[in-house]
């Protein structure tokens, strides 16, 4: 916001061209390889039951097709979208503000429904609930206007 345009929205391409970039280039690639399998599988093993896809060891070809297809589907969604880190910030305001802020003061009020908690600690999980519902709610406003705005 500071510089405005002339800042890149991937933080890596800020940087001037030096080893110690184009090293820190590779590790987030050797990353992102590692990670993507960890994030993607859950949604890889609903949509294959889903779909009724066969889970033995004779039926391994249309398993990998399929998820083949996703993999390729996340990467032309990824290079069809022109503001990509616009999108991600949706879904980090809706999601991330939610896992940290409203899930687990959640969680804590539900458990404090046998007595475990004073009255005053649950005021402050809810104080929290509060801040984090607030927290998605303008971060995902902010997102759409910036999306609508380019």
């Amino acid at each position: 916001l500071t510089w405005g345009s002339s800042v890149n929205q991937i933080v890596i391409l800020n940087l001037n061209s030096s080893a110690v970039v184009v090293l820190v280039k590779a590790c987030l690639c050797v990353d992102l390889f590692f990670t993507f399998p960890i994030v993607i599988y859950p949604a890889l093993e609903m949509i294959e039951r889903a779909l009724d896809v066969p889970n033995d060891v004779e039926s391994v070809w249309p398993r990998n097709c399929l998820r083949f297809c996703i993999v390729c589907l996340t990467a032309f969604i990824a290079l069809l979208i022109p503001y990509f880190a616009l999108l991600t910030d949706i879904f980090a305001g809706l999601g991330q503000t939610l896992l940290a802020f409203v899930v687990p003061p959640l969680l804590v009020v539900k458990l404090s429904e046998s007595s475990l908690f004073s009255p005053r600690q649950n005021s402050l999980m809810w104080t929290i609930i509060i801040f984090g519902v607030s927290a998605c709610v303008v971060s995902t406003v902010t997102s759409i206007h910036h999306i609508l705005k380019h």
